[in-house]
């Protein structure tokens, strides 16, 4: 690939995630979070994704700068490094009591996310903890040992596309950068159109022009790139996915009316947002709303279960989870799965932890558990030595696929904070929010 590397990456990552850690732990930096930010490092100085961390960390610089927000998607907000180097509020060390006054950690052995921890006193100085963390495994991001695949996709608000090219400009000034489009149903299924969905970065030298079997045209009739990444990998060309996302729209649009910065709503401040509040904001799936309503989570730990569990499948659940459906109801009331609730991913890592697997056994066999390998007898083979519990592998037999936890809770706290806007003002929010639905 023609594209040069960015100078400095890796050294602007880590100095970067360790001003952030003075930031946020100013007396005294908890052994869990340096233990787990040495680990990411080391992988990330012997993996090809130091740029691609850098772009993130430029892009989350951006946001700030021009007040607009973006999230990412799939496994990479589980990632400590990516924690320090943006705005995401998913921190995925174990759930913890820190005191900002005097530094006082203490670990929380308990299955509750820190987000749903009410606020306690220091007991070295009196002073009000405040608790955070999401337990995602380094695992989940990076594999046993480093070499797992990440993928670095944005949702965005369209207001933040014209600030990501001239960044991409920036960084690769040598290089042009092009629009990227991706093909779309309309919502009456009446056309199929051109989206854009990012940017492309080509190789020096070279023009759109240079790649006419990749062209299209965007709505706007706007020449583009278009194709797979298989098809941009095998051109020598970088893609930047962004997804323009109505709920990022709503936020930033909140944001301008209220006047309260995205990037000052603490997780304090979302703790007490329900899912009532979360199902008042019109603008999430039917299928999720139905899902709310019918099994009214009570803390953000069940909200984010409830994500995982709607994007995983299930040989149990029908096709069309609209319909209240004795099958599902009877597979998460089952005492297998109360026992042994396998929402995600990293859930099933979790308990095989529990049953006292080596972390590296557990990993390996939670990929195949959420691939739905268990599903299918002709892998039982694979699992029989491992000595799982029946009751157990009766709900590993159940999962097709799971979720991530990582993605579940930076889509739940971003309707959090959707919904926070939506309490703060109610009557501009039912005016914005008809733009968006």
């Amino acid at each position: 690939m023609n594209i040069s590397h960015i100078n400095n990456a890796y050294e602007n990552i880590k100095s970067t995630c360790e001003n952030r850690l003075n930031e946020l732990y100013p007396h005294k930096i908890p052994k869990a979070a340096m233990d787990r930010l040495e680990k990411e490092l080391e992988y990330l100085q012997n993996s090809d994704y130091i740029d691609d961390f850098e772009i993130a960390r430029l892009l989350y610089e951006e946001s700030r700068k021009s007040s607009q927000y973006l999230i990412t998607r799939g496994t990479l907000s589980g990632s400590y490094i990516f924690h320090l180097i943006s705005t995401s509020l998913t921190n995925p060390l174990p759930p913890h009591y820190i005191c900002p006054n005097c530094g006082e950690t203490k670990i929380i052995d308990s299955k509750l996310f820190g987000i749903d921890y009410p606020e306690r006193k220091c007991p070295v100085c009196n002073s009000p903890m405040i608790s955070d963390g999401y337990n995602i495994s380094v695992e989940s991001v990076w594999g046993n040992d480093g070499k797992k695949s990440i993928s670095f996709d944005y949702n965005t608000s369209r207001e933040f596309y014209p600030f990501v090219k001239r960044l991409l400009q920036r960084i690769y000034p040598e290089n042009s950068i092009v629009p990227y489009g991706m093909l779309y149903v309309s919502e009456t299924q009446s056309s199929v159109d051109m989206n854009l969905c990012g940017y492309i970065i080509l190789s020096k030298g070279q023009t759109i022009d240079d790649y006419p079997d990749l062209q299209g045209y965007l709505e706007n009739g706007e020449l583009c790139i278009s194709g797979n990444l298989m098809d941009i990998e095998e051109n020598n060309m970088k893609r930047i996915l962004l997804y323009d996302s109505n709920v990022l729209n709503a936020i930033v649009s909140m944001q301008r009316c209220t006047g309260i910065y995205i990037s000052s709503i603490t997780p304090h401040e979302l703790q007490d947002i329900t899912w009532k509040n979360i199902a008042n904001v019109n603008i999430i799936e039917p299928e999720f709303f139905s899902k709310l309503k019918y099994i009214k989570p009570q803390t953000k730990t069940e909200l984010i279960n409830l994500m995982c569990s709607f994007h995983s499948t299930y040989s149990c659940c029908p096709v069309d989870p609209v319909k209240k459906s004795p099958d599902w109801e009877k597979m998460l009331n089952s005492p297998e799965f109360r026992k042994y609730p396998c929402y995600s991913r990293d859930d099933v890592f979790d308990i095989l932890l529990s049953l006292d697997f080596p972390r590296n056994k557990a990993f390996e066999t939670s990929e195949l558990i959420r691939k739905g390998k268990a599903f299918w007898p002709k892998y039982h083979d694979i699992f029989e030595p491992l000595n799982i519990p029946d009751d157990l592998f009766d709900v590993f037999k159940t999962i097709h696929y799971l979720f991530p936890r990582a993605h579940s809770c930076e889509y739940i706290l971003t309707y959090s904070i959707l919904a926070y806007y939506l309490k703060t003002d109610s009557k501009s929010y039912s005016k914005i929010i008809k733009q968006f639905i």
